[in-house]
């Protein structure tokens, strides 16, 4: 993960070019998964800027990742 936005709606943002690699599509439902904590929740897929790399955590999601590390 490269950032969280606590105050966006909950999302997952992915790099352009990531989201094409991956097959991905703008708004498409994904499951994810914290290694750390085992927890799973869903979430849906935002573009970011292509080349930026960014996976980044918005919302809900970012709280939850936040609760997890402290």
């Amino acid at each position: 993960m490269t950032a969280a936005r606590l105050d966006n709606e909950g999302s997952l943002t992915i790099a352009q070019d990531l989201m094409d690699k991956a097959g991905l599509l703008p708004y498409e439902r994904i499951l994810c998964s914290n290694l750390a904590n085992g927890e799973r929740f869903e979430t849906y897929v935002i573009k970011g800027p292509r080349g930026s790399g960014a996976i980044e955590l918005n919302g809900a999601a970012a709280h939850l990742e936040k609760s997890a590390t402290g």
